[in-house]
């Protein structure tokens, strides 16, 4: 019996761990997504630098995160998140508002998608 209690410990360890990982990550990219949806609208009023210091502040929460998020998520994942901030950062530099825009829209959608596919939900669980 005691074996038993050792192990509903344990899953319920695992499971506490998943759902505070999926917690912080959900934060991380909501603050990430909100800073990138600002610099969107700072870039098409033509408010190029305060939308650089947006991306620049969501550039630095991924890279402040990062060993955390390489040990939590997909290489591939984060990979391209932060190619697409890299490839953000030039096209603001560039002032290239519609290459800037669609970048812009691929790296939210990747950014939300890490959040949801990260969330511990039983669909995500089967």
């Amino acid at each position: 019996m005691r074996r038993v209690w050792i192990c509903v410990a344990l899953l319920l360890a695992m499971l506490g761990a998943a759902a505070w990982s999926g917690a912080r990550l959900t934060a991380l990219t909501g603050e990430m997504s909100a800073d990138l949806r600002r610099a969107q609208a700072a870039a098409e009023a033509g408010e190029w630098e305060e939308a650089s210091e947006l991306t620049a502040r969501a550039s630095g929460r991924w890279q402040a995160r990062q060993r955390y998020l390489y040990i939590v998520l997909r290489h591939s994942a984060a990979n391209d998140v932060t190619t697409g901030l890299r490839e953000v950062e030039a096209l603001l530099r560039w002032r290239e508002t519609a290459e800037y825009a669609a970048a812009n829209a691929r790296l939210l959608v990747l950014i939300e998608s890490l959040a949801e596919t990260e969330r511990l939900t039983a669909e995500n669980l089967l």
